[in-house]
């Protein structure tokens, strides 16, 4: 799954118990330093310097703020996490992955570095289904590219070869959001508007709408979209409803401009 974005409410006490955990870290390991830190986390030091002295006024991106998570607690489990720093970041990690406390969802920086690479993120993505990628349906879709793909994911341990089929070591993940859109457009790919033996018209693209709306329009549509998420993932979570049918649901609202949604108003949900 891929990470939403985080209400604008939460800002003010999200920033401020990051700047705590950042402190605690860096005064219970004196030897470590900012820099040392910004290269072991991927976070560049401006930033780690602004959150530390309480100086940045917006939210990093969520994709920065799990590297450092992650890296300062040495744990990728995000139930974990939330468990371990509890209040504003448990908060937070709940608005952004609703289902990390149910399902242990985990979050690997170097995973998602891993992923930026197109072809790659399909083979992860479809051996992380419960029925798992025939290494005969790889070699169908990708070829020799996918093949090697596969064979990096294996060797750095991000997957597995059972009899001829790959699965991820792990099952319950997160990417950031930055992979998924680099990766949009490989995905889109594969969804069909028409049969190609009958020549018919297929409904997998279900709308592509757009208007002008009011705030309260706006939050309407997105309360909307979160509550039917909500079915659907426990739909696809239930262990009856495991087939052999990769389904993928690609679903996303921003505006037409370059100003993204959240800045025109606050969903505040």
């Amino acid at each position: 799954m891929d990470i939403e974005s985080v209400p604008e409410s939460a800002h003010s006490d999200l920033l401020s118990s990051l700047q705590g955990v950042l402190r605690q870290y860096l005064d219970e390991k004196p030897s470590r330093s900012l820099n040392g830190l910004s290269k072991k986390c991927a976070v560049s030091e401006p930033t780690l310097r602004r959150i530390y002295k309480g100086q940045i006024k917006t939210l990093p991106t969520a994709t920065t703020i799990l590297d450092i998570l992650t890296t300062l607690g040495g744990e990728k489990n995000t139930a974990l996490i939330a468990k371990k720093y509890s209040g504003a970041i448990a908060e937070y990690l709940d608005s952004i992955i609703p289902q990390a406390q149910e399902f242990g969802t985990e979050y690997d920086s170097e995973l998602n570095n891993e992923l930026k690479e197109p072809v790659k993120y399909i083979v992860y993505k479809l051996s992380a289904n419960s029925s798992g990628l025939r290494m005969s349906k790889l070699n169908e879709l990708f070829g020799r590219h996918g093949l090697s793909q596969a064979e990096i994911l294996i060797q750095k341990g991000y997957l597995q070869n059972d009899n001829d089929v790959l699965f991820t070591k792990v099952k319950d993940f997160t990417i950031n959001q930055e992979s998924f859109v680099n990766n949009f457009k490989i995905v889109a790919d594969y969804i069909k508007t028409q049969n190609p033996i009958a020549k018919t018209s297929l409904h997998s693209l279900l709308a592509n709408y757009s208007e002008s709306v009011n705030p309260d329009a706006f939050k309407e549509i997105v309360s909307l979209q979160k509550r039917t998420l909500q079915k659907i993932r426990k739909i696809m979570s239930d262990g009856d409803s495991k087939g052999s049918i990769p389904l993928f649901l690609l679903l996303a609202i921003d505006t037409l401009d370059p100003q993204p949604a959240h800045e025109y108003v606050d969903p505040g949900l």
